[in-house]
């Protein structure tokens, strides 16, 4: 492969940590290795891609680097750098590697632990590439595999559990995915989402990659972006088994937040951070809970299980780092081996199957106690006693002691008792080989019985104590009972009051239901007045249609009249009646008044005959007429 993929095995690695490219002169770095790069590509080289995160420019500041450097506990020789306008995350500077805040907060230590650079280096993808909740899976994977006391996984192992899609076509970032029909994420409760990570990003320059302590071949990472390499496997039935007893763990356990901790990643070899004795016992305290919640599910589920036969490997479990406390007390007598097999002073004991066979040619061998005789550590008081027993023993006596004693310590930093009794026996020690031999015996059954004596000293102490916190616990029970008196007092009380209340609340309710009876009634009435009222209106809207309909028609025949009378026939027929009117008159007042001259009435009327435009009259009508006229003259 080429340079950029860091795959070239037989180049040094440096020890900067600089990873994959070599330094050219053009793109050397400076005081603050940022902006220029490796010189322009060669013709006929490849391009490289260009990836999404280019668009992302970094946002991070002077003052939030220290804070995250001192935050994560990083190397002082490892340095964090802002990086320039023009630089991008998938393509950093010679010797820099870029990181984002969000992977270290994922649990990601400087520098690079030996298994997640090979991680990397078979991924074949910068640190950067790979997104939060993926670092935090891979991480607490790894934790789990080791609390339970697994072979290191290997990169295939987690392929089978686990894939990877792209956050976008070109994106550069992975994020893992479970596997369908492999039962789960043995990693939970990862994070929903993280907001504004892929902005703040930053270069780490310095021995990043390799650790001081680091043997054996190095394995350099990818630091420019590239496609990530993955071949699915299957899993073995042995993998596949140690899964389902990881998942047998509550998921409360395996949650991402308790999993990744600064005690866990120093236990499992992912941070090179030295942890105090406080922040360990943490650590053991998750560790018992974990073992203690095994034991309940394996006595719940298939009872007890057949011992593992000689030279058959026990069943894998969780470390962890409780003490069992042995119920038998053990013999007075022990062998020198035996006692020299003994822990130091404030070191851990081990299980018995993890010590080295012991053998003795002059004693058997005896199992040697699992709690670690801490109580022979008291040390007395400087005082008279003390330097006139420092020098009444013998000092090869002391010396053989000091090397061989449960505690490695000195003669006189054993209970009083012990002290008087090996310094009498000091008085008569001799090189003799069968006297050494004695001497020793009977110094060892002196030492049981002082830590038979210790022990029963400390079970009683310890019962006193017990009893002391039961004292307390009942007291504080017999406060509790006060307080759960007087709250029940104080209920009692809320509830009459309650109920009297309830009572008056019922009789107002009475009262409503009273008044909204006669509501309803005064409705029902309303109902029925609007009712009478819509039908009266009806009869109203029906009576104004007849009228109008009637108004209609005498619009209708006044217009008929007014047409009428304006018309000639009208006319025509008035002017009929008018002649007729005057002859009658004419007639009655002629007969009524012989005297009266009414001639020129009828000639006045034949006249108005004859001019009438309307009733013009026919010649016959006017001869008779002229004639009717004549004779009247004559008659005259």
């Amino acid at each position: 492969m080429s340079s950029e993929d860091g795959s070239d095995s037989g180049r040094e690695a440096m020890s900067w940590g600089r990873g994959q490219e070599e330094e050219s002169s053009s793109g050397r770095l400076g005081g603050r290795p940022l902006g220029r790069r490796e010189t322009e590509v060669e013709a006929g080289q490849r391009t490289a891609p260009v990836w999404k995160c280019r668009f992302f420019p970094s946002e991070v500041n002077e003052k939030q680097l220290v804070d995250w450097h001192r935050m994560y506990a990083v190397p002082p020789e490892i340095e964090f750098i802002v990086p320039g306008p023009n630089d991008r995350a998938d393509d950093p500077p010679l010797g820099c590697v870029a990181l984002n805040q969000a992977v270290l907060a994922a649990g990601l230590r400087l520098p690079f632990p030996r298994i997640v650079r090979k991680f990397l280096r078979e991924w074949g993808i910068a640190p950067t590439q790979l997104c939060p909740n993926g670092w935090r899976i891979l991480l607490g994977f790894l934790i789990l595999w080791d609390q339970f006391g697994f072979p290191r996984p290997s990169v295939g192992e987690f392929n089978s559990l686990y894939s990877f899609k792209s956050d976008g076509r070109r994106s550069g970032w992975w994020y893992a995915s479970v596997k369908p029909r492999t039962g789960g994420s043995v990693v939970t409760q990862t994070p929903d989402s993280i907001k504004n990570w892929k902005q703040f990003w930053f270069f780490v320059r310095g021995p990043w990659q390799f650790s001081v302590n680091d043997t054996g071949p190095h394995v350099n990472i990818p630091v420019r972006y590239h496609e990530l390499r993955y071949t699915s496997h299957e899993p073995a039935p042995e993998f596949v088994e140690r899964a389902r007893q990881v998942r047998a763990v509550d998921e409360s356990f395996r949650s991402s937040s308790v999993l990744i901790t600064e005690e866990n990643l120093a236990s499992a070899r992912l941070s090179s951070t030295t942890l105090s004795n406080s922040r360990s016992s943490q650590s053991g305290k998750q560790m018992k809970d974990i073992s203690a919640l095994l034991k309940k599910k394996g006595q719940a589920g298939k009872g007890k299980r057949k011992a593992p036969s000689e030279g058959q490997p026990p069943a894998a479990r969780p470390r962890t780092e409780e003490v069992e406390t042995q119920t038998e007390v053990p013999s007075p007598a022990r062998s020198v081996e035996e006692i020299a097999s003994f822990p130091t002073r404030g070191e851990p004991s081990s299980p018995p199957a993890c010590r080295p066979p012991q053998s003795s040619s002059q004693i058997p061998p005896r199992p040697s106690p699992r709690i670690p005789p801490t109580y022979l550590g008291s040390t007395p008081e400087r005082d008279e006693e003390y330097l006139k027993l420092r020098g009444s023993i013998p000092k090869p006596l002391r010396d053989f002691f000091r090397s061989n004693s449960p505690t490695r310590g000195d003669i006189v930093e054993l209970p009083g008792s012990a002290r008087r009794a090996i310094s009498v026996l000091g008085k008569s020690w001799t090189p003799d080989q069968q006297k050494y031999l004695d001497t020793m015996g009977t110094v060892e059954s002196i030492v049981a019985a002082s830590v038979n004596t210790s022990r029963a000293a400390i079970q009683l102490t310890s019962a006193a104590e017990k009893m002391g916190r039961m004292l307390n616990d009942i007291q504080v029970m017999r406060e509790e009972g006060k307080k759960t008196q007087v709250e029940l007092t104080e209920e009692k009380r809320l509830r009459t009051l309650s109920e009297d209340a309830l009572l008056k609340l019922e009789e107002g309710l009475r009262k409503k239901e009273d008044e909204l009876k006669a509501m309803s009634d005064e409705l029902e009435a309303v109902n029925k007045s609007k009712a009478d009222l819509e039908h009266d209106l009806e009869g109203e809207r029906k009576s104004n249609a007849e009228l109008k309909v009637a108004l209609e028609k005498s619009a209708d025949k006044d217009e008929a009249v007014a047409e009428f009378r304006s018309s000639n026939a009208y006319l025509a027929e008035q002017e009929v009646v008018y002649f007729l009117t005057m002859e009658e008159l004419i007639e009655t007042t002629s007969e009524k008044r012989p005297d009266w001259d009414v001639q020129f009435l009828r000639d006045e009327l034949a006249d108005l005959k004859r001019k009438s435009t309307l009733n013009p009259p026919s010649p016959e009508e006017v001869d008779q007429d002229l004639a009717e006229a004549d004779q009247a003259r004559s008659g005259e």
